[in-house]
């Protein structure tokens, strides 16, 4: 038999920690960590568990470098670094609670646009059996008293913005009737459009749209400020718990909590100060410098100048071959498919624009630590991730390229996109957001419907109407492959070029991974249908010419009515003279 050498004792540590995070029975020392179902959020979690064990700070890169428990454990045994952050512990209450960098930014937003809805997280649970709306009302109550960032308000103090914590009570479950599934998809709107006054609260309402005796729609709305996309979908399952508990007759077993969002941001404020902050925003510093501060995008009509976005969505759904190719391809790369994911979709952009240099933004849990991953607040911070793509690079070189961009985001991940912007100080404007205007997000597929007692639940898309940036999209797994939106502001694009985006986006995702050595001016954006479109039903259909070009025309127009408007932009006119 072959000689099989002793794991050692961090190569034991390393195994247990990939079975907790991975959910799998037994690791073995060879064992690649992607294989077994590992992703970006997965491998955060290892390296702030290995962290915990060790104290002591390990860089996310050598997760992605070191994909093996042998591997992993002879890099961590020759990089251990000393001074982690500082433990999180219970902060006093007997002084007035900071906001995290964070929250102080959506203070600042909701002061500019009081009233506003742009920042809501909405969900949606359509649930089929007999509801006990009774049950699940005091299960948000539960729920609320549980977690204090659900009943903190904002005001203004003697010196800032302070966050207070309110007594807990009973929770307003609003009930409502809905005649049709259109009034119900009304009242969903309407629910997650209504806005909220950080001064006085509360920050979380729910409502019951009965559409049938076994027919429900659980509707949640929260303030940004408050939550996020993991709070929401945490929310929602330790509401199923409490409520199973209720049904039951025992106590519903969920872990206490050691700290609250405010001992978080108490703790940011700490820590994120002197050597630790400047170190990361030199990177940031570094890493953004002279990069183009608004996309080129081309939009169908002018930006507005106003603030948010009017919003609409557009589903997409990948076919299952390609969604398989797409893992396949990300495994062989060693890259994870968030990263080849987004590698397309800046490619997409890249080729709709020719613009050399672009910043995408990607939303990150923000929960490095383990002591937040049960925790409910505004935790997600935005990555800035710029990509450069000079020498026309082919697929895998450009896969390269953003894999890198993408470690050292994470490696330096724990100061707030707030304080990136204040460090670089972009113009300001309502007109755009600073830094970038387009957005990425891959959701984690490990996300399960919470289990209600007796109920059958699936998830229901809510559309608010909005849109935080021009255009946003997500993409995650599903049992019938990669599927997910746009979001897109409707004052800049319309339906059927959001459709044409789409539609160049599968094809170019397509040809990535089947042809990786091809440079990106080779690949393919139009499928067959526009090719024939283009290239036939509308060849021949110009109206003939004289040969006179553009510049020739306008000169004419200029000579015989100087006096006329050429141009219209916004309030300002210019005559063909």
């Amino acid at each position: 038999a072959p000689y099989v050498a002793p794991r050692t004792p961090i190569q034991d540590l390393l195994a247990g920690i990939w079975a907790n995070v991975l959910g799998v029975e037994r690791v073995g020392a060879d064992d690649n960590f992607f294989d077994l179902g590992g992703h970006s959020l997965t491998a955060m979690q290892v390296a702030s568990r290995i962290e915990d064990a060790l104290r002591t700070r390990l860089p996310l890169r050598l997760v992605f470098e070191r994909p093996t428990v042998a591997g992993l454990a002879q890099a961590v045994e020759g990089n251990l670094q000393a001074n982690p952050p500082p433990p999180l512990v219970r902060a006093s209450r007997e002084h007035a609670l900071p906001l995290s960098f964070a929250q102080q930014r959506l203070w600042f937003l909701d002061q500019l646009d009081p009233g506003g809805s742009s920042y809501n997280c909405a969900g949606a649970l359509r649930l089929l059996g007999d509801l006990d709306c009774a049950a699940l009302q005091r299960s948000f109550t539960v729920i609320v008293e549980r977690h204090e960032a659900l009943r903190t308000i904002f005001r203004e103090g003697p010196h800032g913005a302070e966050q207070l914590v309110l007594p807990a009570g009973e929770f307003a479950l609003e009930l409502r009737e809905a005649c049709s599934e259109a009034e119900a998809v009304h009242l969903a709107s309407e629910h997650a459009r209504r806005p909220f006054d950080l001064r006085t609260g509360p920050l979380i309402r729910a409502s019951v749209i009965r559409l049938g005796q076994r027919d429900h729609i659980l509707l949640l709305s929260l303030h940004h400020i408050a939550s996020d996309g993991w709070s929401l979908a945490l929310l929602f399952r330790e509401l199923a718990v409490v409520y199973r508990s209720i049904g039951a007759g025992t106590v519903a077993a969920l872990t206490p909590l050691p700290i609250q969002y405010a001992d978080y941001a108490v703790w940011q404020r700490g820590w994120l100060q002197g050597e630790v902050v400047n170190h990361q925003l030199a990177y940031w510093a570094h890493q953004l410098r002279h990069a183009p501060e608004l996309s080129t995008l081309p939009a169908d009509r002018p930006r507005p100048t106003g603030g948010a976005y009017r919003g609409a969505r557009r589903l997409i759904q990948l076919d299952p071959l390609l969604s398989r190719e797409v893992h396949a391809f990300s495994r062989c790369e060693g890259a994870t498919v968030f990263m080849t994911l987004l590698a397309a979709f800046q490619a997409l952009v890249f080729r709709h624009t020719g613009q050399p240099d672009l910043v995408v933004g990607a939303p990150i849990a923000g929960r490095n630590r383990r002591e937040l991953e049960g925790l409910i607040g505004f935790f997600v911070n935005t990555l800035a991730l710029r990509c450069d793509f000079s020498g026309d690079p082919s697929s895998r070189q450009l896969l390269a390229r953003v894999r890198d961009t993408v470690l050292g985001a994470y490696t330096h991940q724990d100061v707030s996109f707030e304080q990136i912007v204040g460090e670089l100080r972009p113009e300001r404007t309502l007109s755009h957001t600073p830094l970038f205007q387009l957005m990425f997000d891959y959701l984690d597929a490990s996300v399960q419907a919470p289990d209600f007692l007796g109920l059958a639940t699936s998830p229901l898309e809510v559309d608010s109407g909005t849109a935080k940036f021009d255009l946003t999209l997500v993409l995650g797994d599903t049992p019938q492959g990669l599927s997910g939106s746009i979001e897109y502001a409707t004052d800049l694009f319309d339906p059927d070029s959001i459709d044409r985006l789409a539609r160049h986006f599968e094809v170019l995702l397509a040809a990535m991974v089947r042809h990786p050595e091809l440079r990106l001016s080779q690949l393919p954006l139009m499928d067959a249908g526009e090719r024939r479109q283009i290239l036939g039903a509308w060849a021949g259909t110009g109206a003939g010419g004289d040969g006179v070009l553009v510049p020739q025309r306008f000169e004419d127009c200029a000579r015989r009515w100087p006096d006329r408007i050429a141009v219209v932009a916004g309030d300002q006119q210019v005559t063909y003279g």
